[in-house]
């Protein structure tokens, strides 16, 4: 355990809110992990992370185990293996390094990149500023707000039409709801 505040850090590097603690569970210091993406694989790949506490204390730790269970995954840190140390830990975020998380697809792309993007239809009208991605069942909804109006968008193919992770430009094809017609 590493109090980051004495860490020596790229003056770039970006952390990437991947999850959250919950509870304890027995007595070695496993917990309950939330990962905001529940589809993510970023457990396989990362091994140092950033925990932060809900009293905005810094932690680098490292991943000692990890074990998905029905709806969340259990995890093991280095330095936090026993239940009265882990339980410090309940509601931490936690965080990895952009540069560490795993390449993607082409036509994929990671939440954090696409936040703060411009989002304009097809006509190149601006819609507002994707503030906000809910993970549903189904597919991804975007939440879009210009000034005190939200659009929510689904992140569908033919409904999105193009991603420039580069300028944060989005251009999407918005459906026609029953109400507008």
């Amino acid at each position: 355990m590493t109090d980051s505040s004495t860490k020596n850090q790229k003056p770039n590097s970006i952390h990437v809110p991947v999850g959250r603690l919950g509870r304890t569970k027995g007595l070695k210091g496993w917990l309950r992990l939330q990962l905001f993406n529940p589809e993510s694989d970023v457990l396989d790949h990362c091994v140092h992370y950033r925990l932060e506490t809900q009293d905005q204390k810094d932690f680098q730790a490292n991943l000692k185990k990890h074990k998905p269970e029905k709806d969340h995954h259990m995890v093991l840190w280095e330095d936090f293996e026993n239940v009265d140390v882990a339980r410090t830990l309940t509601g931490a975020v936690v965080s990895v390094l952009r540069e560490d998380l795993p390449a993607l697809s082409k036509g994929q792309y990671y939440h954090v990149d696409l936040i703060g993007s411009e989002v304009f239809d097809l006509e190149k009208n601006r819609l507002g500023k994707l503030v906000q991605i809910l993970s549903t069942a189904s597919n991804d909804v975007w939440s879009i707000v210009d000034g005190k109006q939200e659009l929510l968008i689904p992140d569908l193919p033919g409904v999105v039409v193009s991603v420039d992770v580069q300028s944060k430009t989005i251009v999407i094809d918005p459906p026609v709801y029953v109400d507008e017609v």
